[in-house]
């Protein structure tokens, strides 16, 4: 569990007390936690929440894992459909053959006959197969960027959440500063924890520049791009085309930079000349 502060992740330089809550969410086995960490867009939710998966299978916890996005919402039950990938739905004798029907035409893995089926039953068969999973206690429900869940799938997962005993499951969600979402409601009642995600500080900003590009950067250098980025750990893997800039002088290349900040300072850093 250790390897995931220790680990040379540029990505998660910085971030101790965060991991710190989300190994609890691991060494509890995930069952009757959840876990919501909320920020600002590009604040580094995903980069922690892929960190708690990782330490959740470490530990032999089955995970079913969702990443709606914003372009994806107006899908019916396409979250859902990521959320039970890895489930053979058909094979689970456990849930009523109604409710695996109706599953298997929502994630598009059955013909439907006519109509699309029937939400509750949808729900239902969700509930199900939640409850089947979490026989043993040990399984994570985690869904980034909570707020894009399409309303069907958000609606179903809310009604399971709602009757799923706590000691079934555990939840790690991500949410938008700002943002609600259906499922994080239901969750109150069960004690929802909240982790506010913020800047990174100088040190942590250091650190992912030293490792990504060595320690050559000038402080000077690391200094401006700390406090044009404001802290905020852009993902390469989010980044855009990478910029071409030679330097952070003038106001121009400053506004280009805050503007962009999803190209991540990390690929800006990359492209300077060496000192």
């Amino acid at each position: 569990m250790d390897e995931l502060v220790a680990a040379p992740d540029r990505s998660v330089a910085g971030r101790e007390t965060e991991l710190a809550e989300i190994r609890r969410l691991g060494y509890s086995g995930a069952a009757g936690r959840a876990l919501v960490l909320t920020g600002g867009p590009g604040i580094g939710k995903t980069t922690l929440w892929e960190a708690g998966i990782r330490l959740a299978r470490d530990r032999g916890i089955q995970v079913l894992a969702a990443r709606p996005s914003e372009a994806e919402a107006q899908f019916s039950f396409s979250a859902l459909s990521d959320l039970l990938e890895d489930v053979d739905v058909a094979g689970m004798e456990s849930v009523p053959a109604p409710q695996r029907r109706a599953l298997d035409i929502a994630l598009l893995r059955a013909e439907a006959a006519g109509r699309s089926p029937e939400p509750r039953a949808v729900a239902s068969g969700l509930l199900n197969v939640l409850r089947t999973a979490g026989t043993a206690g040990r399984l994570l429900v985690a869904v980034d960027d909570v707020q894009w869940l399409d309303r069907l799938s958000a609606d179903a997962l809310a009604f399971a959440a709602r009757r799923l005993l706590p000691a079934a499951a555990g939840f790690l969600l991500t949410e938008r500063t700002g943002t609600s979402s259906p499922v994080l409601r239901v969750l109150e009642p069960r004690g929802l924890e909240r982790l506010e995600i913020g800047p990174l500080d100088f040190g942590a900003i250091s650190q992912i520049l030293s490792s990504r590009i060595g320690p050559s950067l000038p402080r000077r250098v690391v200094k401006q791009i700390f406090e044009t980025a404001g802290g905020i750990p852009c993902s390469p893997s989010n980044s855009g085309a990478r910029w071409q800039v030679t330097s952070l002088r003038g106001s121009a290349r400053r506004s280009r930079f805050r503007s962009g900040w999803k190209t991540c300072w990390a690929d800006v850093s990359s492209s300077f000349p060496p000192p």
